[in-house]
Parts: structure tokens; sequence; C-alpha cells
């Protein structure tokens, strides 16, 4: 009987596994109502930075011979505008 119990245990511990898996690889292609199913929101959040217009003042600071930082310029309006990264 002991037997039985471990086949068991092991056979429902390899569904379960299989289902979990499964379950993660294709909940990314799932469609609902037409739509992929989104889990985080991510596809919306990615949709607006694209469709985000960037007409907002920035503020361009400089150290001064003191050390302190300082306004220096100030852009805004619609200028041309990139998104660019920190290392730039």
């Amino acid at each position: 009987m002991e037997k039985f119990f471990k086949k068991t245990n092991v056979i429902l511990t390899l569904l379960l596994a299989l289902s979990i898996i499964l379950t993660v690889f294709t909940m990314p292609f799932a469609k609902v109502n037409g739509k992929y199913f989104d889990i985080f929101g991510s596809y919306g959040i990615a949709e607006n930075i694209k469709n985000m217009e960037l007409n907002m003042t920035s503020v361009v600071y400089v150290k001064n011979k003191s050390g302190l930082w300082k306004e220096y310029h100030r852009i805004h309006g619609n200028e041309n505008r990139l998104w660019v990264s920190i290392d730039k």
C-alpha cells in the first residue's frame, strides 16, 4: 500500500509541475475578448510611453565655483526632445 501512495505522490507532483509550467508559458499568448491577457499591465504602459508628448519644462543645473548646484537654463515648449539614457 505504501508503494501505491509513493507512485501516486510522484504522479500528482509531476502533473502539478507540468500544469504550472504550461500555465506560465501560455499565459503571455492567451487572448481574452480578442486582446492579449496582460497580468502586469505592461502593454498599456508601453503604449502610454510611445504616445507621450514631451512638451514639459526641463531644468539644466551646473556647479558653480563654490561647488553648489545652480539653475543654468530652462528648456520648455515643443523643442526637439528625445528620450536619452542617463549615461549620455
